[in-house]
C-alpha cells in the first residue's frame, strides 16, 4: 500500500484553514491519522483521529468522519484545535511566548504501520 498526505498549503499562518487528504489506501480500513507539533519551549501536543476509509480509497478530512480520538464528527481542522497539551502545560500556552514557526507533522497509521506522513508549517506572524 503506497499511502500519500494531500495537504494544502503546507505553510501558512496559524489560523488558516488547510486541506488534509490521504489517498493509496485500501477501502474500508481503519486509519488512525496522528498530529503533533513542537511548540513552546520543549514542549510536544498531539492529537489522534480514527478513520473508516471510503470506497475510492481516501480520506477528506473536510468530508470524512472522525469516529474516534481527540474529537469526533466531520471537522477539516479538527486534528489542529484538539492537540492536547503536555502535562502540567496550560491548554492555552501552546505557542508560549514565541512568534517562532510551529511544525507540525501528521501520520497515518494501518495496523499499528506507518503509512504516510507529511510535515507542514504553521506561522504566527505573516512576513
Amino acid at each position: 500500500m503506497t499511502a500519500t498526505f494531500e495537504v494544502e498549503p503546507t505553510a501558512g499562518l496559524i489560523d488558516e484553514p488547510i486541506g488534509v487528504r490521504l489517498r493509496g489506501l485500501q477501502p474500508d480500513i481503519r486509519v488512525v491519522v496522528e498530529a503533533e507539533a513542537q511548540a513552546g519551549v520543549g514542549r510536544k501536543w498531539r492529537s489522534r483521529a480514527e478513520f473508516t476509509c471510503g470506497p475510492a480509497g481516501m480520506i477528506d478530512l473536510a468530508r470524512d468522519p472522525a469516529i474516534a480520538g481527540s474529537y469526533e464528527g466531520t471537522d477539516p481542522m479538527g486534528l489542529f484545535w484538539s492537540m492536547a497539551a503536555p502535562r502540567n502545560v496550560r491548554q492555552r500556552d501552546f505557542l508560549g511566548r514565541t512568534l517562532n514557526p510551529v511544525e507540525v507533522n501528521l501520520s497515518a497509521e494501518v495496523a499499528g504501520e506507518i503509512v504516510a506522513s507529511v510535515s507542514l508549517r504553521r506561522m504566527v506572524v505573516g512576513p
